[in-house]
């Protein structure tokens, strides 16, 4: 699903959004995108998504609720 997110040129906001609802079942807040979209802004590359995908299938909200 990444991949093709990547290779389809999703915008920022919608990967965002797809990636948290996949892996942990709801959207980012406020305080969560505003980070998220800064660290976007100083790597855009497509390892800066598989990173964040990683941060979030590690982070305790996912392995505590999943």
């Amino acid at each position: 699903r990444l991949q093709m997110m990547i290779s389809k040129k999703f915008p920022a906001e919608m990967m965002l959004d797809e990636l948290y609802l996949r892996a942990l079942s709801r959207r980012p807040s406020n305080q969560e995108r505003a980070f998220w979209m800064k660290q976007y802004a100083e790597d855009s590359s497509p390892a800066f998504w598989e990173d964040f995908l990683w941060s979030l299938l590690t982070c305790q909200e996912f392995t505590t609720n999943h």
